[in-house]
């Protein structure tokens, strides 16, 4: 058993002070006493909250909002204390209210206003935001006032936030937006808004030029030549209407070329297939056609190419090659040297002829060849672009290969700058050996049958018959 409070001590209260609680939400305090043994009252609690008399424990859930000016009491048979406390019940936090939004609907440039309606129980500050807008309006965040002007049609999916603070309220609505008469290119295709046009008419608009393409039935696209530059689309539709459109890539660079060593580059027009040719020795030759590239490996560093495409149209670039137009084309020999002038060919091909014989010499990738005999004539020749171009020179002329025999049987002919020569005589069709000489005689023992005179020279045999003087 607790001890008895000493005879003559009243109670001391001890309350829980101000506090507040929110409406509808279970809430407790305390309230106590000493000495211990008091009963507990209280006066002018919030509706829904009571006081334990042996405890002092005040709980309950508040259900009406207000200040509440409450007397807690403590009494026993010795005396009463009393201690005042002020218990504030405030509304619980209530989301903010949104009025329905309505689908709307709105045209291309025509400007919009929207009020966003909404409403806080707790009045607390609202702050507005939208996803989805159509592009061109913006919700100004503290009004909730939507406007602007739409720049692009279409159907939109647009959902408003109200935020109190504790919490947010979405409303969500559809917003479709008239385009008009627009059209778009994605990639190589050209689309546009339905208008009831049994026909449209579609022109490209390229570096100043302004190309018709084609009609179109039955479709709302087309395959465009190009990503660059301008779509027009034309319907008529009680009188004449059109929808313009950039290409993704805009208008292009203009249209030039150069050459850098032995690459080609050209700036990108948009076209599918371009066509190289090359300006040379007066002469336009066709080399090749590039597609999905804008280089090429041009086969010599001489003359000016021309880079041609088709874009709406023809459009060409020409750019001189490094080296420019070549020298005529052009040889000599010097001594054992042949020599020629450079016409950008990657291979020359040298043929001697000489006693009249044309006969393959050598093949080089340079300008000069030292040569096995200087006799005769030399010709230099290359292929390019599938012409064959040639030039000759002179190196030392030999007299034509010629000889004869007298009545003695002395067997003369021309020199041919030989170390020997052979005599031979065919008899019956029999060619059987002779003799030989180093020099530029041969006397027979024997005159019958037709006597030939021959020489052999970086392997070719070179022969003449000798009639009798």
């Amino acid at each position: 058993r607790d001890a008895a409070p000493a005879p003559g001590t009243a109670p001391v209260i001890t309350g829980p002070g101000d506090l507040t609680f929110d409406r509808n939400t279970p809430a407790s305090a305390t309230v106590s006493a000493t000495p211990a043994g008091a009963t507990f009252t209280a006066v002018r609690l919030p509706d829904g909250m009571s006081i334990d008399p042996d405890t002092g424990v005040v709980s309950g859930t508040p259900t009406r909002a207000g200040v509440f000016p409450v007397t807690f009491l403590a009494h026993d048979v010795e005396g009463i204390d009393t201690v005042d406390a002020t218990f504030t019940v405030e509304l619980e936090q209530l989301p903010p209210t949104v009025t329905p939004i309505a689908d709307q609907m709105g045209d291309l440039g025509a400007a919009v206003s929207l009020q966003v309606e909404a409403a806080d129980p707790n009045g607390d500050t609202l702050l507005y935001s939208a996803t989805g807008l159509p592009t061109g309006l913006d919700i100004d965040d503290t009004t909730g006032l939507i406007g602007g002007t739409p720049t692009e049609g279409g159907d939109f999916a647009v959902t408003v936030s109200v935020d109190d603070g504790f919490g947010a309220v979405d409303e969500s609505f559809d917003w479709a937006i008239d385009p008009g008469f627009v059209c778009s290119v994605t990639g190589n295709t050209l689309t546009w808004t339905d208008q009831g046009a049994s026909t449209y008419y579609i022109r490209h608009i390229i570096s100043g030029d302004d190309n018709y393409l084609g009609p179109v039935s039955g479709s709302l696209e087309f395959t465009v030549p190009s990503q660059f530059g301008t779509y027009k689309v034309i319907a008529y539709v009680g009188g004449q209407i059109e929808a313009t459109c950039d290409a993704p890539l805009g208008q292009p660079q203009p249209f030039t070329c150069s050459v850098v060593g032995n690459t080609l580059s050209w700036t990108d027009q948009g076209a599918s297939t371009y066509f190289i040719r090359q300006l040379i020795n007066g002469e336009d030759n066709y080399l090749d056609s590039v597609s999905g590239a804008l280089e090429y490996a041009v086969p010599s560093q001489f003359g000016a190419y021309k880079v041609v495409a088709y874009v709406g149209g023809r459009i060409e670039a020409q750019c001189d090659a490094p080296l420019g137009d070549p020298q005529p084309f052009s040889c000599s020999v010097v001594g054992d040297q042949l020599t020629w002038t450079n016409q950008g060919a990657s291979t020359y091909h040298v043929r001697q002829q000489v006693s009249g014989v044309d006969q393959y010499v050598d093949s080089t990738s340079g300008l000069s060849l030292t040569l096995p005999d200087s006799f005769g004539v030399f010709e230099v020749r290359f292929n390019l672009n599938g012409q064959l171009n040639t030039t000759t020179c002179d190196g030392v002329l030999l007299p034509d290969f010629t000889c004869s025999v007298d009545a003695a049987g002395l067997v003369t002919w021309a020199d041919q700058q030989s170390l020997t020569y052979s005599v031979r005589r065919v008899v019956d069709g029999i060619n059987s050996y002779v003799g030989s000489s180093s020099g530029l005689t041969y006397q027979l023992t024997d005159l019958s049958g037709d006597i030939r005179v021959r020489y052999s020279r970086s392997g070719t045999m070179f022969s003449t018959a000798c009639p009798p003087v």
